[in-house]
């Protein structure tokens, strides 16, 4: 493994799953017998992608994260505030004030309900369209 570019910050619970799951895809693409020397590191692996995929972290793509990293710039919030929008998704006022600290004291309620739209229309997962036929 070769060590392309260092950063220094937390990862978002989707940027841990793409790792994982890369990590998997690779792993299984050259299974052997060196397969049984890993089988706890494979079952952790396997555990921590059952967990991310129970999360908002399965509906989120590279746009999604983006596009709200650009809608919230005009707020100024903290990495580890944005790292938590990101892991969690709120979708409920009470959520926002949990994630950012002195929510209250730094923001008006215009611009709290501004950050709960942001992260509901950016980090919501699309919605899917059933088609169902009626006879």
């Amino acid at each position: 493994m070769k060590v392309l570019e260092v950063s220094e910050g937390p990862l978002t619970n989707y940027e841990v799953m793409m790792l994982v799951d890369e990590r998997k895809q690779a792993r299984m693409e050259r299974k052997g017998p060196s397969s049984v020397l890993y089988a706890e590191r494979n079952w952790i692996d396997s555990k921590v992608l059952k967990c991310l995929h129970n999360s908002s972290a399965k509906h989120l793509n590279e746009e999604m994260i983006s596009n709200f990293m650009v809608d919230i710039a005009q707020f100024e919030l903290t990495h580890a505030e944005k790292l938590q929008f990101l892991n969690h998704c709120p979708t409920e006022l009470v959520d926002v004030h949990l994630i950012v600290e002195d929510c209250a004291g730094r923001f008006t309620e215009d611009q709290i309900d501004t950050l709960l739209a942001i992260s509901v229309n950016t980090l919501s997962p699309l919605p899917e369209q059933d088609v169902h036929v009626k006879e």
